[in-house]
């Protein structure tokens, strides 16, 4: 997964190091004053859905929900704000394995302990 600083280096800074089609540059404050003053939900909702010449997921459907939050929390946080980083949910298979541990933890020291 990648952090807000990688995705808007790979596709967000295109249009908002330089401005285009009225992009809040990286670093205005000015500019972004007024979509600080929106909700968070609605700043995120603007990047994963679209916005005027914005496309959903700044045209790169292969990022995910988590890393566009990430990327829209980094140039807010940039600009003058003070977004917070989005949790992500622990992979399902993560969560698996940690709840087995014990148990499997339980049993080597079974094992250990027969030797």
């Amino acid at each position: 997964m990648l952090l807000g600083e990688e995705v808007y280096k790979f596709t967000c800074f295109v249009c908002h190091a330089a401005g285009v089609a009225g992009a809040p540059k990286v670093g205005d404050a000015t500019a972004w004053e007024p979509r600080l003053a929106d909700d968070y939900d609605k700043v995120v909702g603007y990047a994963l859905q679209s916005l005027r010449g914005m496309p959903a997921k700044d045209g790169n459907p292969s990022l995910d929900d988590i890393e566009v939050t990430r990327a829209v929390v980094y140039m807010a946080n940039k600009s003058g704000g003070t977004f917070k980083e989005p949790a992500v949910p622990a992979p399902a298979a993560l969560a698996a394995v940690s709840a087995s541990a014990p148990a499997f933890a339980a049993s080597i020291a079974t094992e250990s302990a027969e030797k």
